[in-house]
């Protein structure tokens, strides 16, 4: 029930959530309440489990592949905002994605002083991506135990003081999915798209923080991003209007609103295209439903290019100007366009042989190893066994 209640939050409009929160949050002191009944009169006395959601869509791709395999246990799933359940629940085990944020540093905080006895584990050891942020993704000092998707993250928290006997390389569980094959089929994933068989182009955006509802919200200054975010988004759509032929995705970032894009795409007179935003996140399809079924990505430094490369998807980097921000671990594993007309003819050359220069193939190879370990499909294995360890006191230091 707090799942339910939790994640429906998704549904409410982020610059009217200052507004609605405080009134929601009450809601949730019912279903806390019912936790602490069934915690306190229990008969069963299994280790308890609490997962908290940080980023509902990443964390919950990771929770539920993890959870089902932890029958040994009970367990209840909450936001990082809904500090009573901690105080209710008093689990053994609190599973975080991220000790970062000053929201989930003082939930860590909380947890220390209402339920001592609590051990934290954090899973999302993804790292960073560009150096420039590497010191702040590796600020956290909150946790028990962590997760590292691969030796590189583990490297770099230990730089900056983490214990290494405390972190498990594990690689990600949301991206045994891939290996795995647990994603939709390319006959379902057409009917629910359109696209009639034609050649898919995939446009995933990366400009959170150009959207005018964000910047408002966060207060940062979005200019330069929102030059680039109309500069690329008007290439691919005055592409996908000289070639009726192809049908184009345009999958926003799970923090972005459809402010623009269907609207451009509308004064167009597009018919061959859709945007994946967050009704279709709420429908369940996500990234590892779309990855497989597309024939071309096309993206600005994006992190889900990682997963197309998981794929052996071909990929392109728009580099329409030149920003810092364009992190060059993500750029490296792609044909790299500068303008409109590159980004035609790579789209066009790339649908008729899919096969990327030998050189991209082995950074991606090699990137992969780097920073998500083995693409083996047990990583949620991997990651059952470490709280196997510490809930049975197999794993101490």
């Amino acid at each position: 029930m707090i799942e339910i209640l939790s994640s429906a939050k998704n549904l409410i409009p982020l610059k009217y959530r200052k507004l609605v929160l405080p009134t929601y949050r009450k809601y949730l002191m019912l279903p806390t309440a019912l936790v602490w009944y069934r915690t306190k009169f229990s008969k069963k006395k299994r280790k308890r489990i609490l997962f908290v959601y940080c980023n509902y869509i990443q964390d919950k791709l990771s929770y539920d592949l993890v959870k089902p395999k932890l029958t040994d246990y009970e367990f209840e799933t909450s936001w990082w905002w809904n500090t009573s359940i901690v105080k209710a629940y008093k689990p053994d085990l609190m599973v975080i994605s991220e000790t970062i944020s000053p929201q989930t540093k003082e939930l860590c905080k909380i947890t220390r002083q209402s339920s001592p006895n609590t051990q934290i584990l954090n899973l999302h050891g993804e790292g960073s991506f560009s150096p420039r942020v590497e010191a702040y993704w590796c600020s956290g000092k909150d946790e028990d135990w962590e997760i590292a998707w691969g030796e590189t993250a583990k490297k770099a928290r230990i730089k900056y003081g983490a214990n290494p006997d405390r972190i498990f390389v594990c690689g990600c569980p949301r991206f045994d999915r891939y290996p795995n094959k647990q994603y939709m089929s390319k006959h379902e994933f057409e009917k629910i798209v359109g696209s009639n068989g034609r050649k898919i182009v995939l446009f995933a955006t990366n400009f959170l923080v150009g959207s005018p509802d964000l910047s408002k919200f966060f207060k940062w200054d979005n200019n330069k991003y929102y030059r680039l975010k109309i500069d690329v988004t008007t290439a691919v759509l005055n592409i996908a209007k000289m070639h009726p032929e192809l049908f184009f995705l345009i999958k926003l970032h799970p923090s972005e609103y459809d402010d623009i894009y269907t609207k451009m795409a509308q004064e167009r007179g597009l018919a061959n295209y859709k945007v994946l935003g967050r009704k279709i996140h709420q429908e369940e399809m996500y990234s590892y439903d779309i990855i497989p079924n597309i024939d071309v990505l096309v993206h600005w430094a994006s992190t889900i290019s990682t997963e197309a490369w998981m794929c052996n998807k071909p990929t392109i980097s728009t580099l329409f100007h030149d920003f810092e921000d364009a992190t060059p671990e993500l750029v490296r594993g792609s044909q790299v366009v500068t303008n409109e007309d590159e980004l035609e003819k790579a789209i066009l050359k790339l649908l008729e042989s899919p096969l990327m220069d030998p050189d991209i193939v082995d950074y991606r190879q090699d990137f992969i190893r780097r920073w998500f370990y083995k693409l083996d499909g047990a990583s949620t294995d991997r990651v059952k066994a470490v709280i196997d360890g510490i809930l049975k006191k197999a794993i101490s230091v």
